[in-house]
């Protein structure tokens, strides 16, 4: 409804009602009248712009507030506001669960552990493993060098002798990072830094399952988790088997402790599962944990700013998803 239709309707009634107080010289009642008239155009004022603005063409129209998609990450981020004593309870929960083994049949206790069922590692190849944690120990990456058709990729500044790689193992002067960029190693050598979907498109790899991924200790981890958990469609969605040192222990600071109850959280959004758990050291607060791909990750729930669904597509709340 326009202002002038507006108009048209109240303005009779307003009329008569003025002459009657005229006529009784009632000036409270004129007053309140002519209030009630500016309070309810005050009230339409909205409905009118809207109405104008519809009347536009779509050109003309102000854009609509971006969509964000409703990541894991970001689902978990309520995760993270919870005591300490809950976010202990929750870690040593997730421990528990992991003492289980319900997630895998075939666990293989390397350095870190490997699981070997049929739906997450073929007996026979193909298979691709990128390890950002080279080693020379008897590691899952060697053992699976040893599998036929099995494509090994050591990323990092740490090189190994040639002589001692199979044919199918390679390494690539590549750190996975958050983001591109470059670094000097200790030796001088300057490194490229890359996230994980540039890694795979660099080495041609394009939607192809990763059926086992490793990531060092420390804080670059941390962040290359953060970033593919992050990203709606990342190479994350490929990965069958994830290992990874999380600060489960209560020796780990607070920060630390809620951050990994939130990755926790993000990755069993994520459609993982926590399948072990060990200790990387007598009494340290990291654990070397193995992560199996249990379901499909979810495909994604758009959601604007202010949680509510938008872009046309049915949604929960962000942060309902987690919990």
């Amino acid at each position: 409804m326009g202002p002038l239709l507006a108009w048209q309707m109240v303005a009779p009634p307003l009329w008569w009602a003025y002459r009657k107080a005229a006529r009784q010289r009632s000036t409270l009642l004129l007053v309140s009248l002519m209030s009630l008239l500016l309070v309810s155009v005050y009230h339409r004022r909205a409905e009118w712009a809207l109405d104008a603005t519809l009347g536009q063409p779509a050109e003309g129209r102000a854009a609509a507030a971006p969509c964000r998609p409703c990541t894991a990450w970001r689902a978990a981020a309520l995760v993270e506001r919870l005591p300490l004593s809950a976010v202990r309870s929750g870690l040593a929960d997730a421990l528990s669960e992991a003492g289980l083994s319900t997630h895998c049949g075939r666990l293989q206790l390397l350095e870190p552990p490997l699981c070997r069922d049929q739906d997450l590692l073929p007996p026979r190849g193909p298979c691709l493993v990128y390890s950002a944690a080279p080693s020379a120990r008897q590691t899952p990456e060697v053992e699976l060098a040893r599998w036929p058709g099995c494509e090994v990729h050591l990323l990092g500044g740490a090189l190994l002798p040639a002589d001692r790689l199979p044919a199918n193992v390679s390494q690539h002067q590549v750190e996975l990072a958050a983001a591109a960029g470059h670094r000097r190693a200790a030796d001088g050598r300057r490194l490229a830094l890359m996230t994980l979907e540039q890694v795979t498109a660099l080495l041609g790899h394009g939607q192809r399952p990763i059926h086992y991924l490793r990531l060092s200790d420390g804080t670059a981890a941390g962040a290359v988790l953060e970033q593919q958990l992050s990203a709606a469609g990342a190479a994350l969605d490929r990965v069958l088997q994830l290992s990874v040192p999380l600060p489960l222990g209560e020796a780990a600071p607070a920060a630390e402790q809620r951050r990994a109850l939130r990755t926790l959280t993000a990755l069993r959004t994520h459609g993982l599962r926590l399948a072990h758990a060990a200790r990387l050291a007598h009494l340290s607060a990291s654990y070397e944990t193995l992560w199996v791909r249990w379901e499909a990750p979810p495909c994604g729930a758009v959601t604007g700013d202010d949680g509510r669904p938008c872009c046309g597509r049915a949604a929960r709340p962000c942060d309902e998803l987690a919990l």
